[in-house]
Formats: C-alpha cells, structure tokens, sequence
C-alpha cells in the first residue's frame, strides 16, 4: 500500500507547452490525498519559486526542495544540507569568470548572478517564473541561509572542470542548458529517505514520479519508480515502469494502474 507520493514539478506535475496542471492529474492527488496518501512535492526549485502549483496546494503535506537539500512536512524541517563555504566560493568564481548566470538557492530565499538573455529565456519565459524578472533577494543574504543549490549555466565541458575543482559536490541536470550543484550524496532519493524515517513508513510504502535526470535517484530510491512518457530514454530505463504523457493523462494513469485512487 502507497502512503506517501513523491512527485516532480516540471515535466510530471506542471507541462512544459501549458505551464498548467493537468485537470485529470489534479483530481488523481486530491483522491490520493483524500485517501490517506502524503503528498510530497519533490523539485530542483526553492520553495520561493514553486509557482505553479495553486491548484494541488490544499493536498499538499511536504516539499522537498534544491533537489533534496532542503526537506520539509507541514512547514516543519526534515532535513537541511547545505553546501560548505570553500565549495560556495568556487562556485561563484566560476559563474563569474566565465560570466554566466548562475541561480544561488538558499534554504528559503533564492536569488541570480549574472541575469543574461538566455536565462530570461528559459527561466522567465520558458519556465514561467516571473520573480527572476524583478529585483531580487540579496545575495548576501541568501548566503547567510546556506546554499542548497547552484543552477549555473555551465556547459558540459566547463561542467567536468567546474566539478573536478570541487571538495564534496555532485551535479545534475533536468534540462539541457543549465546544472544542478548540490551537497555529495544530496539528491531527491536521499529526501525519499529522509521524509519516510519522518513519517515512520517503510520506504517500499513509498512512489516517486518524475521525468528528468535528476529524478533519477528519486525513482531507484522509492519503493516504486515511475517514469513520465515524455522521460529520455535514460530515466526510462531506470524506473519500474514507465505511464503516459503529461499531457496524455500520464500521472492518472499510473496512480489508477497501482491502486493509489
């Protein structure tokens, strides 16, 4: 029996052409939820940008934000894993050696060095997030939180050398122009983790869904890993099974075929 449902925002939860919720996946949490099921939102993005979710947010019991560095249920914390000052400061050399954006994420606050046009593009346009539009938090204070994550736009080769350099680190990306830094060892399986010690359940009570690389360890860690139909072939491969497309009803679908409504 599924009691807690790991779910990934963009590319599962939210479509990449509607930047909507899919109505049939709406009704699928409340039922899951009205069914005794934790609803945990599992994201790359801080708290502070989860934008698109106003739909589901009554259902919602826990977030696992900055790709598993930064856990919480009902507003109370799980777990935090923030990066070490030495890896923090390379980091943002490099952003500014190579003058790239780079979004700094603390705990709750989040903010950008080095805004250029591409990621107006991908974040502001593509991704619908409107707040990296406007005047941002301060660095400074961002920093004071600890840093959870760095989605700079690193290319691969840069990335390689960017990730040589530092002392206890691991990247990801779930989209093609830019990389997740976070914590070695922090990912969202290790949120899977944690957030079940919390709720005193076993992990194989436990469902992640997602669509992207750094969904990955989510879906080996849960006790059943769901591919969306529009994952790479690579996510596909290492999911217990693999549902429809977002926009075809994919998540309804599993949640029906697995008995969670």
């Amino acid at each position: 029996m599924i009691k807690a449902l790991f779910l990934d925002v963009d590319g599962t939860l939210v479509s990449f052409d509607t930047h909507r919720i899919p109505q049939s996946s709406i009704n699928a949490i409340k039922q899951a939820h009205d069914n005794g099921v934790k609803i945990i939102i599992a994201t790359g993005r801080c708290r502070k940008i989860i934008n698109n979710l106003t739909e589901i947010e009554p259902y919602i019991d826990g977030y696992s934000c900055t790709n598993g560095a930064y856990n919480t249920i009902g507003g109370q914390e799980v777990s935090f894993y923030p990066m070490s000052n030495e890896d923090v400061r390379k980091v943002l050399a490099k952003a500014d050696e190579e003058n790239v954006a780079c979004i700094v994420s603390g705990k709750e606050n989040v903010t950008c060095v080095n805004r250029d046009e591409i990621f107006h593009k991908v974040f502001v346009e593509m991704h619908n997030i409107p707040y990296f539009a406007g005047e941002l938090t301060a660095l400074e204070t961002v920093l004071a939180e600890g840093v959870s994550e760095f989605t700079p736009f690193f290319p691969k080769q840069i990335e390689q050398e960017v990730m040589a350099a530092l002392d206890s680190c691991e990247s990801s990306r779930w989209y093609p122009a830019f990389m997740d830094i976070t914590r070695k060892g922090v990912n969202k399986g290790l949120a899977v983790n944690d957030v079940a010690n919390f709720l005193g359940i076993s992990i194989s009570e436990t469902m992640a869904i997602g669509d992207g690389d750094n969904d990955v360890p989510m879906l080996k860690a849960a006790g059943i890993g769901i591919a969306m139909g529009n994952s790479t072939d690579a996510v596909k491969s290492e999911a217990d099974d693999v549902t429809d497309h977002i926009d075809n009803d994919g998540l309804c679908k599993i949640l029906k075929k697995y008995g969670v409504i």
